[in-house]
C-alpha cells in the first residue's frame, strides 16, 4: 500500500467480504511475511519458515487465511461499514474503528450488529523477488532486451579514416589528383549518421521512460505486520450468544462491579475516617516518647562529658598548687 489510510478499505472488504481466492491474495498481497494476528477469540503469533512435510515452508500467513476463510464460512453475509481510520506516519500505525453485523448461517435467529476498534501496524514491504526461469536461474531482464543500450553517434571523419587504412576507399589526395574515382557511400553514411542519432534519441526517450518506471519503484509500500482486533465486553458476548439477553447480562455485571467498587471504597473511606483521631493520637505519643527519649539521652551524654571535664579542671589546677608549694619549700 503506498498510501494506506486510503486503500485499506479495499483490502479489509477483500478479506471480509470475498471470495477464497480474493482472501488469500489480500492477506500474501498486504500481510508480511511472519504477520502476527490478534483476536478476543483467536490468535497467530509471528513465524515463518517452518518446513511441515509434504507442504513445504509455511508462516503465519496460512493460518490468518484459515480464520477469515472460517469466518466467512460462518456468516456469508457480512455487512461493514469503517467510521474512522486515523494513520500516524511517525509510528506506522493504523488506528480504524469499524461495525459490522455477524450472523452465525447456523443459528436461525442469531444477528449481532457490534463495534470494534482494529490496531494495524506496518512495515516496509520487502523488494519482490527476482523472476526464475524453469531451471531456477534468474530470468534475463526483459528491458534490457526490449530497449538495448543503443550504439554511439556515428563519427564520419573516424569511418573515413579507417576505410582509407584498410583500402576499402580512396584518399582525399587521389580523389583529386583523378586516380581514384568519389566514394559512393559518402552520402549513405550521412544518412545512417542521422539515422543514428534518431536511434540514439529515441534510446533517449526511451531510458527516460524507464527512469519514471524506476522512480515509481523507489515509492515505498507498506504492507501490515501485525494487526489487534479490540472489542467491548458486551459486543465480545453478543457475538457469541447474538441475542440481546446476553449483552444485558454482561452489562448487568459490569454495573455490579462498579457499585461494589463504590460501596468498598466507601466503606474504606469511613473506617479511615474513624479511625484517624486514634491514628493520630498514637501518632503523637510516639512522637512525645521519642523525644522524651532523645532528651534522656542528651542529658545523659552531656553530664557524662561535663564531669570528665570539671575533674580534668580540679587535677590542673592540683597540679600547679603543688608546683607552687615546691617552689616555695
Amino acid at each position: 500500500m503506498e498510501n494506506p489510510a486510503r486503500e485499506i478499505e479495499s483490502v479489509i472488504r477483500a478479506l471480509t467480504q470475498g471470495s477464497p481466492s480474493e482472501q488469500r491474495n489480500a492477506i500474501y498481497h498486504y500481510y508480511a511475511p511472519g504477520a502476527a494476528f490478534e483476536h478476543p477469540f483467536c490468535r497467530v503469533p509471528s513465524f515463518k519458515g517452518v518446513y511441515v512435510p509434504g507442504i513445504g515452508d509455511v508462516d503465519s500467513r496460512a493460518f490468518i487465511t484459515a480464520i477469515y476463510r472460517w469466518y466467512k464460512i460462518m456468516s456469508p453475509k457480512i455487512h461493514l461499514s469503517i467510521e474512522s481510520c486515523a494513520h500516524d506516519p511517525k509510528t506506522q500505525t493504523l488506528y480504524l474503528s469499524l461495525s459490522q453485523t455477524f450472523s452465525i448461517r447456523f443459528l436461525p435467529f442469531h444477528r449481532a450488529p457490534v463495534h470494534l476498534t482494529s490496531v494495524l501496524h506496518l512495515t516496509e514491504a520487502p523488494p519482490p523477488p527476482p523472476p526464475t526461469t524453469a531451471t531456477g536461474a534468474s530470468s534475463p531482464d526483459v528491458n534490457a532486451i526490449i530497449n538495448p543500450t543503443p550504439p554511439p553517434p556515428y563519427d564520419a571523419a573516424q569511418d573515413k579514416l579507417h576505410a582509407v587504412q584498410e583500402g576499402a576507399e580512396p584518399s582525399y589526395a587521389a580523389v583529386t589528383a583523378g586516380d581514384a574515382p568519389a566514394s559512393p557511400t559518402t552520402s549513405s553514411r550521412r544518412r545512417s549518421s542521422s539515422g543514428a542519432g534518431a536511434g540514439a534519441g529515441a534510446g533517449a526517450g526511451t531510458r527516460a521512460a524507464g527512469g519514471g518506471e524506476e522512480e515509481d519503484k523507489k515509492k515505498k509500500k507498506w504492507v501490515i505486520k501485525a494487526q489487534s482486533d479490540f472489542y467491548n465486553t458486551p459486543d465480545q458476548a453478543r457475538l457469541v450468544a447474538g441475542v440481546s439477553p446476553a449483552s444485558v447480562v454482561t452489562s448487568l455485571m459490569q454495573l455490579t462491579a462498579t457499585v461494589w467498587c463504590a460501596a468498598a471504597a466507601g466503606v474504606v473511606g469511613w473506617v479511615f475516617g474513624m479511625l484517624r483521631p486514634i491514628t493520630v493520637s498514637v501518632m503523637l505519643w510516639f512522637e512525645y516518647l521519642r523525644f522524651v527519649v532523645r532528651r534522656l539521652w542528651y542529658y545523659a551524654l552531656g553530664g557524662i562529658h561535663s564531669e570528665g571535664y570539671g575533674s580534668g579542671v580540679g587535677r590542673m589546677k592540683g597540679g600547679g598548687d603543688e608546683k607552687k608549694g615546691r617552689g616555695r619549700i
